[in-house]
């Protein structure tokens, strides 16, 4: 009698479990971070419950325009974009990678650029989702930077309080506002304003 190896059954599995993982990394979105980790940031697109305290966050500073800065293929986006236009805010949003932004379902307020060369002038706040901690100490400065030139308040998420550091040298009051646990992965909110020039 021959032994025959015996092949995991996929009829057997949960079909979720068959089909959910591979879905996923099917999506643009993880194809661009398997190209470019550090671009990304990570495999995940951001929640909802993350956009909704960011979006509280940014619309805490009273702006009269927000600028998104990584906005990526938009999870964050339009939820930005609809709380600005429920309080008649002026939109925009930026990302360098032009495969991500083709996905962005916003319209019309989507600029490619680099974040260390704003191709805007002037906001109110930023948002910021570049993985601020995966980037080297000089470039995350250089960008923070810009930021500042560009805008007095800043608010952003990271995966971890790395680089929080680094943001206070430029927006000094820098703080933790929240933890979201419930994005993949856990996000914290950093908000933070730059002493207004003398």
């Amino acid at each position: 009698m021959a032994l025959r190896s015996r092949k995991p059954n996929a009829a057997r599995l949960p079909r979720s479990l068959v089909e959910g993982p591979r879905r996923r990394l099917e999506s643009s979105f993880a194809r661009q971070f398997l190209r470019n980790p550090v671009a990304v940031g990570t495999l995940f697109r951001s929640g909802p419950f993350l956009a909704k305290r960011l979006t509280a966050e940014a619309l805490r500073h009273k702006p009269a325009t927000i600028l998104e800065v990584g906005c990526g293929d938009g999870a964050i986006t339009k939820t930005l974009a609809k709380g600005a236009a429920r309080e008649g805010i002026r939109f925009l949003a930026v990302d360098i990678n032009a495969a991500l932004l083709s996905k962005n379902p916003v319209r019309g307020s989507l600029f490619q650029g680099d974040a260390s060369r704003l191709p805007v002038r002037s906001a109110d706040v930023i948002v910021c989702g570049l993985p601020l901690a995966l980037l080297p100490k000089e470039k995350v400065l250089e960008i923070l930077r810009e930021f500042r030139r560009v805008a007095p308040n800043f608010v952003a998420f990271q995966y971890s309080t790395t680089s929080l550091k680094l943001i206070r040298q430029v927006f000094p009051n820098a703080r933790v506002v929240t933890y979201v646990l419930a994005n993949v992965p856990p996000a914290v909110v950093i908000s933070g304003s730059a002493p207004a020039a003398r």
